[in-house]
């Protein structure tokens, strides 16, 4: 668990990030979105999900923005790909816009985070060093903590002070899951539809991105079951995006 120094992290954290949600300064339900064709009113709107094919996505829109290219180190943190809050898209966006998210069952979205965001090495850093992610230290989470003890802390923490790799999907397109507009489609079947759904992206904009996904930031597929307790804290901390997207925890094969 957290020591005391983490817990007076996490302490401090929470206070800061309450009040700027009182004084209006943070959007709780931060989701964000990637705009396509003209910005003030974009033809495609995409919602990104971390840890939801959401590097295979951005990579394969590279040509919709001029980048194809491009050999580009950060596609996350690239600004020439626009930008903005899921309210802002939505609003600019005409009536007849694609709208589509992709997203991906709980457990295997949150485990994941975990292995990209936790730990101490990663053999594809300078030295083998993973730099330390300052959400999980805010949050009081100790770098080498194991999976339900990470878990466990992010039980504690209120789901609008957690970055959006632990945040639950359902708050991250909060302002978008009532839009009539949205496609939701599951990363585990992405590959499936990414053809047809990138041409339709192709019809509404000057350029279209590419036909293919390809499987990237990925990290190394776990065959370990989940234990009892990580499922349990899993089901309070994602129990929302079970029901909203039709996750079961027979689809992998690991539920009681």
């Amino acid at each position: 668990m957290a020591g005391p120094y983490g817990v007076l992290r996490r302490g401090y954290h929470l206070q800061s990030k309450a009040k700027a949600v009182a004084n209006g300064t943070l959007d709780p339900y931060e989701g964000q979105a990637i705009l396509l064709g003209e910005p003030k009113r974009p033809a495609v709107v995409y919602l990104p999900i971390p840890k939801a094919a959401n590097t295979s996505i951005r990579t394969a829109l590279k040509p919709c923005f001029g980048l194809e290219d491009e050999a580009i180190r950060n596609i996350h943190r690239d600004p020439r790909m626009v930008l903005t809050g899921i309210p802002v898209a939505l609003d600019r966006a005409p009536s007849d816009a694609l709208v589509f998210t992709v997203v991906r069952h709980p457990a295997e979205r949150i485990r994941s985070a975990y292995r990209n965001k936790m730990g101490w090495f990663d053999r594809k850093r300078p030295l083998g060093l993973k730099p330390r992610f300052g959400n999980a230290r805010r949050l009081g989470i100790p770098r080498g903590a194991d999976f339900e003890t990470f878990l466990s802390i992010l039980a504690q923490s209120p789901t609008w002070a957690v970055d959006g790799h632990f945040k639950p999907q359902v708050d991250l397109l909060h302002h978008a899951l009532r839009d009539s507009r949205l496609e939701i489609f599951k990363s585990e079947t992405i590959n499936q539809h990414w053809g047809g759904l990138a041409t339709r992206i192709a019809t509404h904009i000057p350029v279209g991105p590419e036909t293919e996904l390809d499987t990237l930031n990925a990290s190394t597929p776990v065959s370990a079951p989940y234990s009892d307790a990580e499922r349990r804290l899993i089901d309070l901390l994602f129990g929302a995006d079970f029901e909203q997207f039709g996750y079961t925890w027979d689809d992998l094969r690991a539920g009681p």
